[in-house]
């Protein structure tokens, strides 16, 4: 085993990622290299960094696709071992690279390593290991937010550790094909562990290494952004690692209890989301490990999970909404074409006797019922489908406006738009209920 490569994943850090690299400067041994991957930054952290870490590789990239895309081309651009990705707002004491390389040499069998991240106090932890809690597949840091307890000494066999400061035996990394990188943002890290438990290899936590973890660099918590992505990552973690059977009779069950018991509107908001983003990668071909086990059941994996999306969104408080919907304006194309004129033949002359004239005239007069209760029906779901359309259509540049005009950080436009994307669903599920009369139910029952 050589000395270690290390990799920090960059995306508009600030002053994060001089301090990581300062960090990384003072450790007790000289890492085999050094590699900033930069995920498209606009705000000049990889440009200081650059000027101030001349001894440092720096790889900068024309997208953001994700952590999980990041890490690995540092990976692939380095040939240390064992490989430490890091966030760049990570820390490390100076004796984390030559005791985590130690730990890989003293077992052979550890595949998978960790330590112990503190907040900026140095008293409160972040992350002391990982658990994942099915069915629902939620991912919690061990004694997040606890005091420090300095007397923990001793490995621990762990579910995951966090992808913050994360050590890994390349062969391990390799044989794992790396980080699965449909995984944009949450939970790459936790399924690359559970994938190195399946193959035999140990997964630990190990106190002794000891770094801050600031979170400056993730997204903004408690928000529709970050729920989104958080449970976005859950939902494909989910797809990826129970089995199908398991899946429909014990996570959807139970992800349909938890969302009816969520509070907060934006996490409601980012599960909706996320659940259609989960249906939407089921309805693509079956080449993403997802259902692997039985892939003739996506299309009904995609319906539960469409299902859960019309659970959270009917769990919206109503009155989260992204302003006062203003009034009302008139679309002229529409108006002239929306109403829908009855044209009934009248009967014409009889052909043989008065009775048959008169049953002609019952059937005409049935029909022309049936008929004039059917344009009336048309004509009032026309109605309902204008209103929705004018709605929507003042709600967009509504939205627009205050888009553009909002200069906070990414996820809080996105978080706008999110909100009127939640107006947007109730309207069409309005509309859509006028014409889903099911099996047995015809148009004017209730």
């Amino acid at each position: 085993m050589t000395s270690a490569a290390i990799i920090v994943v960059n995306h508009n850090s600030g002053g994060d990622l001089a301090r990581c690299l300062g960090s990384l400067a003072v450790q007790d041994v000289t890492p085999d290299a050094i590699v900033v991957v930069d995920n498209r930054s606009t705000d000049g952290s990889l440009d200081r960094a650059i000027e101030a870490y001349p001894d440092v590789r720096f790889l900068a990239r024309d997208v953001n696709d994700g952590f999980g895309a990041a890490a690995n081309a540092g990976v692939l651009g380095s040939t240390g071992d064992p490989i430490v990705i890091l966030n760049p707002d990570v820390e490390l004491d100076p004796g984390w690279v030559e005791h985590a390389t130690r730990c890989f040499v003293e077992r052979s069998d550890l595949g998978v390593l960790g330590g112990k991240l503190l907040f900026g106090d140095r008293a409160t932890v972040q992350h002391a290991g990982g658990i994942v809690r099915w069915p629902l597949c939620l991912a919690d840091h061990r004694r997040y937010g606890l005091p420090d307890d300095p007397t923990e000494t001793e490995y621990r066999d762990v579910d995951y550790v966090t992808g913050a400061a994360i050590a890994i035996r390349r062969t391990t990394f390799e044989q794992l094909g790396g980080f699965d990188e449909r995984f944009f943002l949450y939970f790459e890290e936790t399924d690359l562990c559970v994938r190195a438990r399946a193959a035999g290899w140990a997964v630990e936590y190990d106190p002794a290494l000891v770094g801050v973890h600031r979170e400056s660099s993730a997204a903004r918590r408690n928000s529709a952004f970050y729920y989104r992505n958080y449970h976005r990552g859950r939902i494909r973690f989910a797809l990826r690692h129970h089995r199908v059977v398991d899946f429909i009779t014990t996570f959807v069950p139970a992800e349909r209890d938890r969302v009816t018991s969520v509070v907060p509107a934006d996490e409601l908001i980012g599960l909706r989301a996320a659940y259609l983003d989960g249906a939407a990668w089921l309805a693509e071909p079956a080449t993403d490990g997802l259902a692997a086990d039985a892939p003739e059941f996506r299309a009904a994996l995609a319906a539960d999970l469409r299902e859960l999306a019309s659970v959270a969104l009917a769990t919206v408080p109503p009155e989260h909404a992204a302003g006062p919907v203003p009034s009302r304006p008139i679309a002229d194309d529409l108006v002239e074409t929306v109403t829908v004129a009855p044209r009934v033949s009248p009967p014409g002359p009889p052909i043989v006797g008065r009775l048959l004239a008169r049953a002609r005239h019952f059937y005409w007069w049935a029909t022309g019922q049936w008929y004039l209760s059917t344009i009336d029906q048309q004509n009032r779901h026309n109605a309902r489908v204008l209103e929705a359309i004018h709605r929507l259509e003042v709600r967009l540049r509504d939205i627009e406006a205050r888009h553009d005009s909002v200069a906070d950080r990414q996820e809080n436009r996105d978080d706008l738009l999110t909100s009127w994307l939640v107006e947007v669903d109730r309207e069409l599920q309005d509309v859509r209920s006028t014409l889903d009369f099911g099996p047995d139910r015809g148009p004017d029952r209730p």
